[in-house]
């Protein structure tokens, strides 16, 4: 699931993708989705992503 917000955020604005992080519920622990968001390595081969 990292990967696909990651990617999402290679792909959408800036502002797009703060809108979509913004329209989770708060209540619930949602930021590991945003882990790899804007890390230049999240797409490097061999890197051990948490999965």
């Amino acid at each position: 699931m990292q990967a696909i917000f990651a990617l999402l955020a290679e792909i959408v604005s800036g502002s797009e993708f703060e809108e979509v992080r913004e329209n989770f519920p708060e209540d619930e622990d949602h930021d590991q989705f945003f882990e790899l968001a804007g890390v230049e390595s999240a797409f490097e081969e061999g890197k051990d992503r948490g999965n």
